[in-house]
Formats: structure tokens, C-alpha cells, sequence
């Protein structure tokens, strides 16, 4: 179970079925567009985390997440909701779920506190 602030998840949720970005694949953010988890990072603080080398991380970082108040059941795999035995990533970077679709798992799926 990904837990998170009820404020974050309904932001992400949002932000997903806005329209307002382009659907990218495994990077936060990509030349054309987000990952899902992109979308999470950017529309709270207007960007993406990076490396070192300015490179756009695949996921958000566990600190970023600790920082942020985003917990899991499991911490080996964190975008993996273990209720829904799903994983957000490969979803959206396989092409096997639209902005919409994975809307609706983070509502059925992500525990907002």
C-alpha cells in the first residue's frame, strides 16, 4: 500500500487528468513529456528530481519520498501497491495505461492521510 497526504494524492490525481502533459516513458521527465511519477513531482514543485548530472531520475528518490511524506508497504519496491498487485511504472512505461487509467488506480489504490 502507497500511503500518502490526502492534499498530494488528490493533486496527483488532478494533475494526471488534466491534459496538461504528454505522456513520457521510463524518466520522471523526458524531452516529450512525464511518467506519472514525473507528473506527482512537478505539478507539487514545478520540476523533476535530477542526478548529479542533471539527468532526470527514473523514479523519485526514497528521500525525496521520506521528505515528502510518501510511505510503503514495502520498500523494495515502492510503486508497486501490493493491494492492487500493480505496478504504476510499468504501466505507464510499457504504454499499458493512459494518464486516466492510472488516475484511477491511485484513487482505488493510494491511501491518502
Amino acid at each position: 500500500m502507497i500511503r500518502m497526504p490526502q492534499w498530494m494524492k488528490d493533486k496527483w490525481v488532478a494533475a494526471l487528468r488534466s491534459g496538461e502533459y504528454e505522456q513520457g516513458h521510463h524518466r520522471l521527465k523526458t524531452g516529450y513529456g512525464y511518467c506519472c511519477l514525473g507528473v506527482l513531482q512537478h505539478s507539487l514543485y514545478g520540476d523533476v528530481e535530477r542526478h548529479k548530472n542533471g539527468a532526470s531520475r527514473p523514479t523519485p528518490s526514497p528521500k525525496w519520498c521520506t521528505d515528502n511524506g510518501v510511505e510503503f508497504e514495502q520498500r523494495t519496491s515502492p510503486w508497486v501497491p501490493s493491494n492492487l498487485n500493480i505496478s504504476l511504472v510499468i504501466l505507464n512505461d510499457r504504454g499499458e495505461a493512459t494518464f486516466d487509467q492510472i488516475a484511477d488506480i491511485i484513487e482505488k489504490g493510494v491511501e491518502g492521510y
